[in-house]
C-alpha cells in the first residue's frame, strides 16, 4: 500500500516514515475486554505545610524577620520574631480545581519573602540568592534548580545546559515566554508539568514577584448557596476561587459586575504564574453568564457585553421585520433554488450559507454604526446598492486595517458577497451592478500564496516524531477509553473512544467537519455480504460541493467502528444511527467535535490543531512526496476545482523536487567520476 502499511489491529494505518520504513510493525490488541489495563485515579495534591524550628529572633534567606501570618494557633506579633519558619508546597491547578467544602476556599500559607527593592531580575540571581542562603537544604534547592533548568530548555530548546540568565522572574515577561507552550511538545507530562509550575512559583513568592494566596476566607451565606447549587464540577471548580476574592472584597453575588472581574483579573496577575487555566476571570466570566443563562430564578444578574470597537456585534431587534423576512426568503432560495433560477445557479452549502447570513447582518450593523436610520433597511437589498457597499468596505478597512493602509484580511470576502448577493437579488440596474463589481474589487485578495497560519501550525509535523505520534493518536485514545471502561468511568470512555474514532477516519478521508460530525452508522458505510464495514460514503446531496464522497476501509478498523457504535453509542442512544449522537437528539455538532479533537492532540502532542489542518496536512504529506501528485490530493479532498488545493491545502515547499534534484545530481556525479 503506497504511502501506508498495515501496522496496527485497531485502526489498520499508519504513516510509512523513513525513520521507521523498514521497522517491524507493532501489533497490539486494544479491545475493551481483554489485556491489562491502568485504574486511572484522580489524585488530589493539597498544600502541604513543611515546619522546621528556628531559634528565636533568627531571620530568613533575605535577612528579613521570620513571621506568621495571623491563624488560630498562631498570634502574629508586630516586630517580634517567631521561632518557626513555614515553607509551603503548592499547585495552583490544586487550588482551583480540587474539591473543597462548600463554605470554605482554602489557600496556602504565606512564605517569607525579600524586600521588593532587591527582586532578581531572572532565575540565576534568584537561585544564586536561594543558594546563599541557609534556610534550605541542598536537596530542596537542587530540585527548585531542576525545575527551572526544565522550563529553560523546554523555552529555549537546548541541547546542552540552558542559559538560566535568558530566563526572566518578571512574571508578565514569564507569562509571554509560557504563552501557546504545552509539556507534551517535549514529553513531559501533564502531572510533572504542575510540579515544576509549583516550584517555579515558590521561587517567584520567596523572591517577591509574586503575592501569597491569602489564608482561608468564610463565605457569606449568598457565595455558599450559590456554591452548593451548582452541580456541575467543572463550573464549581471555577468559581470556587472567585467566591474566595468576592467575599475577601465583600461583594456578594447579586453585586458582582464587569468592573468584578477586571479587579479579579489583577489580583490573580499578583499571584498566579500562568492565566489560561480554569480559574481565570475570563473562563469564570463565561461560567458565569452560563449559569445566569441557565438559572434565571438565581439571584444573580447576567453580564453586559463588552463594547469592542472591533468586535461587530450584531442586533437583530434594531432592524425592522421585513428585513429580517428578506433575508430568510434569500437564504431559503439560495439553499434550495428554482431550476430555472439562473441568478442562483446550484445550491450553495450549508457552511457558504451560515457565512452569508453573518455578512448581512455584519453589514446592516455597519450601516447602523454609521447612522443608518434603521427604517431605510427595509430589505437585502438595502445593503447592497453602491452607496452602502462602499460605507461597509470603508468601515470595514477602518475597524481592521492594522496600518491604516492595508486592507484587512477579512474585507476580500466581505465584498465577494455583497458583489454576489447584488447581482443573485437582480435588483439594480447594469450601471449600479458595474459600480459593485468596481468597489468590491477594491479589496485585494490575500497575497503571499499558501495561509500563513496554516503554514505555521503545519511546520510542527516537520518533526518526524510528532508526524508519528499524531498518526498513532487514534490508538492511544482507544487505550485510554478502555482504562475508563475499568475505571468504571464510562462517560469518559465514551468521549475519549468517540474522538479516537473520529480523528481515526480524519487519517483515512479527511472530511470536512461538517461531513464527519453528521455521519450516519447505518447509511453511509458500505459493508459486505456478511455485513461487515468495507467502506464509505457519503451522498453529493450532503456535501459542501456536490460531489460524493468515497473511501475504502480497512475490515480490522471496520470492526472496531461497529464495536464503538454498539458498546458506546447504542447503549445510551438507542434507536439513534447517528455516529456521533448528540445528548438530546441528532448528532454532535460539527464545532463541539473539532474542539474535543483539538484539546486532545494539544494534551498529547502539545500542538496547535483544528479538524480542518487535517486536509491540508494530507494534501502537504502528498505534494511533498510528489510534487506533480496534485491530482491525488485533490481527489483525497474532492475538490472539483484543482486550484483550491493548491492554493488552501496543499503547501508546495519544493522538498520533493530537491530530493528529485539531489538524485538528478548523485548520477550525474557518479557519471562524471567513471
Amino acid at each position: 500500500m503506497s504511502g501506508f502499511e498495515q501496522f496496527d489491529l485497531d485502526f489498520g494505518f499508519t504513516p510509512s516514515l523513513a525513520a521507521n520504513r523498514d521497522a517491524p510493525a507493532t501489533v497490539t490488541s486494544f479491545a475493551l475486554s481483554e489485556g491489562p489495563g491502568k485504574r486511572i485515579v484522580r489524585r488530589v495534591r493539597k498544600p502541604r505545610v513543611e515546619t522546621s524550628e528556628a531559634p528565636s529572633g533568627e531571620t530568613d534567606l533575605f535577612g528579613s524577620e521570620v513571621r506568621l501570618a495571623a491563624s488560630n494557633d498562631t498570634p502574629a506579633t508586630t516586630g517580634s520574631p517567631i521561632a518557626e519558619t513555614v515553607s509551603v508546597v503548592d499547585d495552583v491547578e490544586d487550588e482551583i480545581s480540587a474539591p473543597h467544602e462548600s463554605e470554605k476556599i482554602i489557600a496556602p500559607i504565606a512564605e517569607q519573602t525579600l524586600p521588593p527593592a532587591t527582586r532578581p531580575a531572572n532565575f540565576e540571581k534568584a537561585l544564586a540568592l536561594i543558594e546563599a542562603s541557609a534556610a534550605f537544604d541542598q536537596k530542596q534547592i537542587s530540585k527548585l534548580r531542576s525545575h527551572v533548568n526544565v522550563v529553560a530548555k523546554a523555552l529555549q530548546k537546548a541541547e546542552r545546559k540552558p542559559d538560566l540568565t535568558l530566563l526572566p522572574c518578571e512574571p508578565r515577561l514569564l507569562r509571554q515566554a509560557l504563552e501557546g507552550f504545552h509539556p507534551a511538545r517535549v514529553r513531559i507530562k501533564i502531572a510533572q508539568w504542575r510540579s515544576i509550575m509549583s516550584g517555579l512559583r515558590r521561587i517567584l513568592r520567596l523572591t517577591n514577584w509574586l503575592q501569597p494566596v491569602p489564608r482561608s476566607i468564610q463565605l457569606s451565606s449568598a457565595w455558599a448557596s450559590l456554591l452548593a447549587d451548582i452541580d456541575n464540577e467543572g463550573q464549581l471548580a471555577a468559581m470556587r476561587k472567585f467566591a474566595n476574592f468576592a467575599t475577601s472584597i465583600g461583594i456578594e453575588p447579586r453585586e458582582v459586575s464587569l468592573g468584578t472581574f477586571d479587579r479579579y483579573s489583577a489580583w490573580l496577575e499578583e499571584r498566579i504564574l500562568t492565566l489560561k487555566h480554569q480559574g481565570g476571570a475570563t473562563a469564570v466570566s463565561h461560567t458565569w453568564r452560563r449559569l445566569c443563562r441557565l438559572h434565571p430564578s438565581w439571584a444573580i444578574r447576567p453580564l453586559p457585553t463588552r463594547e469592542r470597537y472591533n468586535l461587530v456585534a450584531t442586533r437583530k431587534s434594531d432592524l425592522p421585520a421585513s428585513f429580517h423576512d428578506s433575508a430568510r426568503a434569500y437564504l431559503a432560495r439560495c439553499a434550495a433554488p428554482d431550476p430555472f433560477d439562473y441568478a442562483i445557479g446550484r445550491a450553495i452549502a450549508h457552511e457558504t450559507l451560515r457565512k452569508r447570513e453573518t455578512y448581512i447582518y455584519v453589514g446592516a450593523q455597519y450601516l447602523l454604526d454609521l447612522g443608518w436610520a434603521a427604517e431605510r433597511l427595509d430589505h437585502v437589498r438595502a445593503i447592497c446598492t453602491p452607496e452602502a457597499v462602499a460605507a461597509i468596505l470603508r468601515e470595514q478597512f477602518r475597524r481592521h486595517s492594522t496600518d491604516g493602509k492595508m486592507w484587512p484580511p477579512g474585507a476580500k470576502p466581505l465584498a465577494s458577497h455583497l458583489q454576489t448577493m447584488a447581482a443573485q437579488i437582480g435588483e439594480l440596474t447594469d450601471a449600479d451592478l458595474a459600480q459593485v463589481r468596481k468597489l468590491a474589487g477594491r479589496a485585494p485578495k490575500a497575497k503571499g500564496g499558501f495561509p500563513r497560519k496554516t503554514r505555521e501550525r503545519l511546520a510542527a509535523f516537520d518533526d518526524e516524531r510528532v508526524l508519528r505520534d499524531f498518526y498513532r493518536l487514534p490508538q492511544v485514545l482507544w487505550r485510554e477509553a478502555a482504562e475508563f471502561v475499568k475505571a468504571d468511568k464510562p462517560r469518559q470512555a465514551r468521549a475519549k473512544a468517540k474522538y479516537a474514532i473520529a480523528l481515526a477516519i480524519l487519517l483515512i478521508k479527511p472530511l470536512r467537519i461538517s461531513e464527519l460530525a453528521s455521519l450516519d452508522f447505518r447509511g453511509d458505510f458500505r459493508r459486505d455480504r456478511k455485513g461487515r464495514i468495507v467502506g464509505l460514503f457519503i451522498p453529493g446531496e450532503r456535501t459542501k460541493t456536490g460531489v460524493p464522497i468515497e473511501a475504502a476501509i480497512d475490515a480490522t478498523f471496520g470492526r472496531r467502528i461497529a464495536e464503538y457504535f454498539e458498546r458506546f453509542v447504542h447503549p445510551v442512544a438507542v434507536g439513534v444511527t447517528s455516529l456521533f449522537p448528540r445528548q438530546e437528539t441528532g448528532h454532535v455538532s460539527g464545532a463541539e467535535l473539532s474542539q474535543g479533537i483539538a484539546r486532545e492532540v494539544q494534551r498529547h502532542l502539545g500542538i496547535k490543531f483544528n479538524s480542518h489542518l487535517a486536509r491540508a496536512l494530507v494534501a502537504t504529506i502528498i505534494l511533498d512526496a510528489d510534487p506533480d501528485a496534485v491530482a491525488i490530493a485533490q481527489r483525497m479532498l474532492e475538490h472539483t476545482h484543482v486550484d483550491t488545493t493548491i492554493r488552501h491545502y496543499g503547501m508546495q515547499r519544493g522538498r520533493a523536487a530537491q530530493r528529485q534534484y539531489e538524485q538528478f545530481l548523485a548520477r550525474t556525479l557518479r557519471g562524471r567520476n567513471s
